[in-house]
């Protein structure tokens, strides 16, 4: 069953020499429990679509047309209000840089009550505590009390990626997005993030559309894979299938460039 829904979408951005499209009538899906890939070299608006479909400002103006669901709400529609409900508790999101979404002077455990607080999940900072505790635990952080009572200047980048994604999951949202999220981390602590969002998937159940330009990723964590290429999905399908035996040429090109450069697109 589909969790994410995604039909006909087509995004403009509007500048001052015109409407510039961006997205041009791309459908696909997420189903439950489900990881997917979503590739593309920069520019082919992978960005522009992860920010329609989770509800997410820009700072450009652009209007979206088409539909986008996820678990029964639509993001196209959604108000300002409906979408702060939302976040969270339905949809986690994490981005490339942790730091520019963790607050410098906040302590972690004040940022997890926050969260939680918002959404009526706790009655007090104590209870916040243990339950970002918990989900600190649940990401692979074997100090967590220790963590919570620190600030994020005092963490490593992938310390700082697990508490940004512990925060995203505290609330058990149904749907995950990670945008890029071993950006600037070296190869191990990169296997070790992607783990951690495995781990979310076998635990909760949670369905992650993960945006990448490595084709590793894709090959070793995802079930499916969409290939975009300037604002077009040209190709979706099975992982296994399409790194067999893909029918568009420019994901054989994308699969000849990752078999003799490494990866990165």
């Amino acid at each position: 069953m589909s969790l994410l829904t995604v039909e006909n979408l087509s995004i403009d951005y509007h500048t001052r020499d015109g409407d510039l499209r961006v997205v041009d009538d791309i459908s696909f899906h997420v189903n439950e429990a489900e990881i997917v890939g979503l590739v593309g070299e920069s520019g082919s608006g992978k960005s522009a679509v992860i920010h329609a479909v989770a509800g997410l400002p820009r700072n450009v103006i652009a209007t979206s047309h088409g539909r986008v669901t996820i678990d029964g709400s639509d993001m196209l529609t959604a108000g300002h209000r409906e979408l702060r409900a939302l976040h969270g508790s339905r949809i986690g999101f994490v981005g490339q840089n942790p730091f520019g979404s963790l607050h410098p002077t906040l302590k972690i455990s004040t940022q997890f009550h926050n969260v939680l607080k918002a959404h009526g999940k706790t009655s007090s900072r104590r209870e916040s505590f243990e339950l970002a505790t918990e989900t600190l635990k649940l990401v692979g952080i074997r100090e967590p009390e220790r963590v919570l009572r620190g600030y994020a200047n005092q963490l490593s980048g992938g310390m700082a990626q697990r508490v940004v994604i512990g925060i995203a999951a505290v609330l058990k949202p149904r749907f995950f997005i990670a945008d890029e999220p071993t950006t600037a981390l070296d190869p191990t602590v990169q296997i070790q993030i992607l783990e951690v969002l495995r781990g979310l998937r076998e635990s909760l159940g949670m369905s992650i559309l993960i945006v990448t330009h490595d084709l590793g990723v894709v090959a070793n964590y995802c079930d499916r894979m969409l290939v975009m290429r300037s604002g077009s999905l040209l190709e979706q399908g099975a992982v296994r299938d399409l790194f067999s035996d893909a029918t568009h040429p420019y994901t054989r090109e994308l699969l000849d460039v990752d078999a003799h450069e490494g990866g990165q697109l």
